[in-house]
């Protein structure tokens, strides 16, 4: 093997464990010691709307609101409001079809995507509190409470809520949920010592007198939130106890849509960005880079470099070595694709994101991401 591919294997690998271990392991000594306690509850609950952006949600807007309607939180302060995106199935009938006087349709012939209907929905919105979230996943009861502790210190703008994914069926589904258990973590210890870095579109929350309507193209408009809140000097706080439980992708190949459509987001919120990134905001410009953008733009092109000469050398200079590492290489992605379990499987869901990577970030470059997409098909909510 020659020394360019060691050396191409040898820089995916320290980029690997200096984005993935090193940070958490900075983040850990940064925060040693800092109690994440969530503050007590306001002394006066505020007015809520919860607001469901829905494209085509036939089949699980009625158990969404039956959830919402579940939450812990006085009735006469909660209102749901329903923005139907350019909906071609009985979605809006389901939703003009609840008694609920607090439920509220906002219809949208022509869909215009999430971030539009969000602009759509905090214009028509006259409560203290928005809070975003999807039609495709559930609260537990107790969310609404916890989503809103942080708001009772003053600099608190907006807050992010704990995405969980059900994968009791495995598949994708359990890779997907050893990331977003290492991702709350982080979230969680980011919020400690400064901000959150973003919040997840399933569960947040932000002040209606903090909302600013996100740009009418955002794609990864939950990103660009919270981004758009801490240029303004706000604080983006956590909030661990509020959850939001999600089914995971149904196949490998959607997940790998999913993924590239985050990371083309990703690219385009650069410009969101600049204002904490140059001149250097100290603390929170080391987790914006440490945390997201050595994640979504250097360490996939690491990988890519490895692999491209790997297979490169296997075909112009095969010996044994090469053989070996490229034979355990594709052995174990193709074990861990079948098998949803150990490092196998950890293998072949990181390879997977990183490949969606790469190939989100060329679909942003060639303007291929539109602020409307394919929605991605999810294993079946739990009864």
């Amino acid at each position: 093997m020659t020394g360019w591919t060691w050396g191409a294997i040898g820089l995916a690998l320290g980029s690997t464990v200096l984005v993935y271990a090193g940070y958490p392991l900075w983040l850990a000594w940064r925060t040693r010691g800092i109690d994440g306690a969530v503050p007590a509850r306001w002394s006066r609950r505020p007015t809520v709307c919860i607001v469901v952006a829905a494209h085509d949600e036939e089949a699980c807007i009625a158990a969404r609101l039956h959830n919402l309607q579940g939450l812990r939180y006085p009735p006469e302060l909660l209102t749901f409001l329903v923005v139907a995106d350019g909906c071609s199935d009985r979605t809006e009938d389901i939703v003009a079809g609840f008694s609920d006087g607090r439920v509220r349709l906002v219809s949208r012939r022509a869909r215009q995507g999430k971030v539009n209907a969000l602009n759509a929905a905090v214009a028509l919105s006259e409560a203290e509190i928005i809070v975003g979230t999807d039609a495709n996943c559930w609260f537990e009861p107790d969310c609404l409470e916890y989503l809103l502790a942080p708001f009772a210190e003053s600099e608190v703008s907006c807050v992010a809520g704990a995405k969980r994914i059900w994968s009791a069926g495995g598949g994708v589904g359990t890779g997907e949920g050893w990331y977003w258990r290492y991702e709350s973590w982080l979230k969680e210890r980011d919020a400690v010592i400064g901000s959150a870095l973003g919040v997840t579109g399933e569960v947040f929350a932000i002040r209606r007198a903090c909302w600013e309507d996100l740009p009418p193209d955002t794609i990864l408009e939950d990103f660009v939130l919270a981004i758009g809140q801490l240029v303004a000097g706000r604080r983006v706080a956590y909030a661990p106890q509020a959850v939001a439980w999600e089914t995971p992708s149904a196949s490998w190949t959607a997940e790998f849509e999913r993924k590239t459509r985050i990371v083309a987001g990703a690219w385009q919120a650069l410009r969101s960005m600049k204002p904490l990134l140059w001149p250097p905001r100290g603390i929170l410009t080391v987790q914006l880079v440490g945390h997201r953008l050595l994640r979504w733009m250097v360490v996939p092109w690491c990988w890519a470099i490895a692999l491209t000469s790997l297979f490169l050398e296997a075909i112009l200079h095969p010996d044994w070595p090469v053989t070996l590492l490229l034979g355990l290489l594709i052995g174990g992605v193709l074990l861990g694709i079948r098998r949803p379990r150990g490092l196998a499987h950890a293998l072949a869901y990181f390879l997977l994101t990183q490949a969606a990577a790469c190939a989100g970030a060329i679909r942003f470059w060639r303007g291929r991401q539109s602020v409307t997409w394919r929605r991605v098909p999810r294993t079946p909510m739990p009864s």
